[in-house]
């Protein structure tokens, strides 16, 4: 046996598992992305097909209806009407998420941040090509309180940013 065998052989003998099938993180992030777009525009698309505009569905009284919405602006219905802007912005933002990711690819609770935030944005960005605006319809509120309708698109931004801060204010080691 030639020293270099031993190294093989001892690299095996470590590892009690067997051989381990990981999942580059490259897919794992394009594949987590493309199910929440998938799933984003799945749901819209029933919600534009069962909802009427201006007609809430009561789920659970006094607090959660399906409503449909059309936000031509950000997040919460600010700047409305720059729509340019609102297809510029996820696009520079889906480039600095990859550059991110590249730069940080072995950390695998920040790929999941980032693949969440991407998966939104892009779902987000669709809605804004095809229909000008973005389709929302949850709607959260309690008595005469109301929080802005939102999507799931927005759920997956909302969990990624959180994730992505968690793990930066940590500070276990560096997100790039």
């Amino acid at each position: 046996m030639q020293e270099g065998d031993r190294v093989i052989s001892r690299t095996v003998a470590r590892s009690d598992q067997g051989p381990r099938c990981r999942p580059r993180p490259v897919i794992f992030l394009l594949f987590l992305a493309f199910l929440i777009v998938a799933a984003d525009q799945l749901v819209k698309f029933v919600m534009l097909k069962v909802l009427v505009y201006g007609s809430p569905v009561v789920i659970i009284k006094e607090f959660f209806s399906l409503t449909l919405v059309f936000n031509t602006g950000a997040a919460f219905g600010i700047l409305r009407g720059w729509r340019s802007l609102f297809i510029f912005l996820p696009i520079l933002t889906v480039v600095l998420i990859i550059i991110l990711f590249f730069k940080s690819r072995n950390k695998k609770k920040l790929v999941v941040s980032l693949a969440l935030i991407l998966g939104g944005t892009i779902g987000n960005l669709v809605d804004r090509i095809r229909y000008g605006c973005v389709v929302d319809f949850l709607d959260l509120y309690f008595q005469k309180w109301h929080w802005p309708a939102f999507n799931i698109a927005d759920i997956c931004i909302c969990f990624g940013v959180l994730l992505f801060l968690v793990r930066l204010l940590r500070g276990k080691e560096p997100v790039w």
